[in-house]
């Protein structure tokens, strides 16, 4: 079931279904207490709670590239760098941030250790 609403949600998108393995892969690295929990619209990650939502766009916008996922993460501090397309503080001290991946290379080390942040923000107890 979980394979059969990824490949619903990213096998449209050229490339999308490799670049949200490599987001996978990446997130399950970071501890065996990773859950996935699959969406009709969103992947989402959880430690004790959910740290990482990936998704494909809802429709074409202008000045965004033709193929890409989108991967929000949540942090207690809000980021400043030119990956970060939209971010919103839905409470006090708490930041989202939506970053376009359009390529297995976007996952570079900065945005690598991004997504351990939120692992450790959302309760995450693996060893990296």
């Amino acid at each position: 079931i979980m394979n059969e609403a990824i490949d619903r949600l990213f096998g449209n998108i050229p490339d999308g279904l490799v670049l949200y393995e490599n987001i996978e892969s990446h997130l399950l690295s970071l501890g065996e207490d990773v859950l996935i929990r699959p969406r009709k619209t969103q992947i989402s990650f959880a430690a004790e709670r959910s740290f990482v939502w990936v998704w494909p766009p809802i429709r074409r916008m202008k000045n965004r590239p033709e193929s890409y996922v989108i991967l929000t993460l949540g942090l207690r501090r809000r980021l400043e760098d030119r990956r970060v397309v939209e971010v919103v503080e839905p409470r006090p001290g708490r930041w989202t941030h939506h970053l376009l991946v359009t390529h297995p290379d976007d996952l570079d080390p900065t945005v690598l250790n991004w997504l351990e942040e939120a692992y450790r923000l959302a309760g995450g107890c693996g060893t990296f």
